[in-house]
């Protein structure tokens, strides 16, 4: 099974959001999504995940039919639900009209892979920014989907959460073969956690490929338009760093 995007375009009014943009992603695959505001991101897998419309072709799947777990980019709720009522809330499709023991045991797994199972009885309103989007990742796994589409899902994190958020992304994307979008807006963590990065400029595809052949300083100048430096860091992988801007020395 893969993900076939062809000739996708998103227009909003007038405003064409997205144009042209054509890729195939595969099973056990992470693809980062990266590119300034307002270069199409959340565009892209909104139309993927099917809430906007678009032009151009989206098949998931052989029959079109694969499961999608779509995590969006403002994960605000003020409704009174505990963190396992809302996790649940992933198994909509499964729950027919009644809770069973698979349902459970889906939910409880998904907080014990990020770690926060013993938030499981706290009221959603209660929590943090960065834990209220632990929580709603979690109820994107807990629907057992086979293409994962996450939206800034690091965004409110603290760096080790977002650390082991993306590592544990990477590892389930292997483990249970999924196709894996995620837009991120640090070019350091889209190098550690992708195996293929697509580069976003004013809705059209700038670069699409392995994060050393995409992440160059030149690419980084024409779409970000920073000057960068691009090192290799032994244990860490590629670094994005902008360079520092040279100021006068004062008299």
């Amino acid at each position: 099974m893969s993900l076939i995007v062809r000739d996708l375009g998103v227009r909003y009014g007038q405003r064409q959001a997205l144009a042209g943009v054509s890729f195939e992603a595969r099973p056990g695959e992470v693809t980062a999504i990266i590119g300034p505001n307002g270069s199409g991101k959340s565009s892209l897998i909104r139309a993927i995940a099917g809430l906007v419309g678009h032009q151009g072709v989206v098949r998931c799947g052989s029959d079109g039919a694969a499961r999608i777990g779509y995590m969006p980019q403002d994960v605000g709720s003020s409704a009174a639900l505990t963190v396992l009522e809302v996790v649940l809330l992933g198994r909509l499709r499964a729950l027919h009209l009644r809770l069973t023991d698979a349902d459970l045991d889906a939910a409880g797994a998904a907080l014990a892979t990020l770690g926060i199972e013993h938030l499981a009885s706290r009221d959603l309103v209660e929590l943090s920014g960065g834990q209220r989007q632990l929580v709603f990742l979690a109820q994107v796994l807990a629907s057992e989907p086979q293409i994962l589409l996450l939206d800034e899902p690091i965004s409110a994190l603290d760096i080790r959460n977002q650390v082991e958020v993306l590592d544990t992304v990477r590892r389930l994307t292997r483990e249970r073969g999924l196709i894996t979008l995620v837009v991120l807006h640090e070019l350091s963590a889209a190098a550690r956690a992708a195996d293929r990065i697509i580069v976003l400029k004013e809705g059209r595809v700038a670069g699409d490929g392995q994060p050393d052949s995409v992440l160059a300083p030149q690419l980084i100048s024409d779409v970000f338009g920073i000057d960068a430096i691009v090192v290799e860091i032994e244990g860490a992988g590629l670094a994005v760093l902008p360079r520092r801007p040279s100021f006068p020395q004062g008299s």
